[in-house]
């Protein structure tokens, strides 16, 4: 079993830490539920021959700090959760989680929320205004308001943002050594072509007929990059920067996100988590006895870019008309027949929910895994291309010294 260190709120809101041996992350989770304690953030550890040390390790390595707006949203909603749990009224529990000593943008958004909320908007309908939760936690707040349920409605947001958090963490982790790689192929090669490649071209006056055509092409890169070196770092800065504004808009993070998932490698660990986000979300609402259309209505604009979220329309006419979920699914989307399959048997049990949440868990797995093996891959891919570049390099001013030596003498 794994040992996991962990930071959570008890239901009257006290924060306390400590550690829970579990098979997995999601395990570990469920275990802490029973104790009725709201976790906000988890670190696996080594195993220890003797006991735990005294103090926790830190969640956030030094120099390596959590994305701010995720884990305030983990944590204000683990609170919220804590608070509505314990019986507080859900405006003081607003109240409450607004005031911090230092208030951050979330507990701006929370005193928005508040004043909506005191306006007779629903809390959802004021979260959705605030702008600063995402489509699924907002539905997963209104399936909680129709059910009655705020409460656990909360800790889902909670255990969502927290699990975001985790993943982002890993990725950024694993990124590290190849940024590091990628930072020194792009002074290496700017020396090369800036300062190492000109002191050869002394060499060469006079021969540059007999010059290889790798040469050529290297010297012409070097004077390029001397001569116009601003309009080359504004040919690489101003997409850069057209990339980050553009994905301010709706419209084009959906349309990057469409061209995202046609890509090799990266478009079938992307659909995974998308499955996997659809079918979690289906099975919190079959749970809070959400009736199944307007499930699978809330689930599709959650998950817009799965195959329910685009042709959604069928599989709710076909569902309308009879047909099992399974069937109109299969029907509708492109599916994978073995999650139909587990669908179809989920449904013949009456245990749906159940498969829901065992395919949800299996595919995050998977697509975890597959982020690992691509992001082990990469190290490598990048060690052998920096390689290739500055050798490259050095084997052509070579070649064009051997090949002008009669020159030369």
């Amino acid at each position: 079993m794994a040992e996991f260190s962990y930071i959570a709120y008890k239901p009257d809101g006290a924060r306390v830490s400590g550690w829970i041996q579990a098979t997995t992350q999601s395990q570990a989770q469920k275990e802490l539920r029973k104790r009725g304690l709201f976790p906000v953030e988890f670190a696996q550890a080594e195993a220890k021959s003797a006991g735990h040390p005294k103090t926790l390790p830190q969640i956030t390595p030094k120099g390596a700090p959590a994305p701010p707006r995720l884990r305030a949203v983990a944590t204000w909603a683990a609170r919220m959760a804590a608070l509505t749990e314990g019986g507080v009224e859900l405006a003081r529990a607003l109240e409450i989680s607004a005031n911090t000593p230092k208030p951050g943008r979330t507990e701006q958004a929370a005193r928005d929320m508040l004043q909506r909320l005191r306006s007779g908007a629903a809390i959802s309908d004021a979260a959705e205004a605030s702008g600063h939760l995402n489509r699924q936690a907002i539905a997963i707040l209104r399936a909680g308001e129709q059910i009655g349920d705020l409460a656990t409605a909360f800790c889902t947001v909670a255990d969502l943002y927290t699990y975001k958090l985790t993943l982002r963490r890993t990725v950024q982790t694993a990124l590290i050594y190849p940024s590091i790689l990628f930072i020194f192929a792009v002074i290496s090669l700017v020396a090369m072509l800036g300062f190492v490649i000109p002191r050869f071209e002394v060499i060469f006056i006079g021969a540059e007929d007999q010059l290889p055509q790798s040469t050529e092409w290297v010297m012409a890169a070097s004077r390029g990059l001397r001569d116009y070196w601003p309009i080359v770092i504004a040919g690489f800065g101003l997409p850069v920067g057209i990339g980050i504004l553009g994905m301010r808009s709706a419209q084009v993070r959906s349309t990057m996100a469409h061209l995202a998932l046609r890509l090799p490698f990266v478009g079938p660990i992307l659909q995974k988590l998308d499955l996997s986000a659809l079918t979690a979300n289906l099975c919190i609402f079959l749970r809070a006895d959400v009736a199944l259309l307007q499930a699978l209505e809330l689930t599709a604009a959650i998950v817009p870019h799965s195959g329910l979220g685009q042709n959604v329309d069928e599989v709710l006419e076909n569902v309308r008309q009879g047909q099992l979920f399974s069937a109109a699914l299969a029907e509708a989307t492109d599916m994978p027949s073995d999650i139909i399959s587990m669908l179809r048997a989920g449904e013949e049990s009456g245990r749906l929910p159940e498969m829901l949440e065992l395919i949800s868990t299996t595919e995050r797995a998977e697509a975890e895994a597959a982020i690992k093996q691509l992001l082990s891959i990469l190290e490598p891919v990048m060690i052998l291309a920096i390689g290739a570049i500055v050798g490259g390099m050095i084997f052509s001013i070579f070649q064009a010294i051997l090949s002008i030596n009669d020159v030369v003498l």
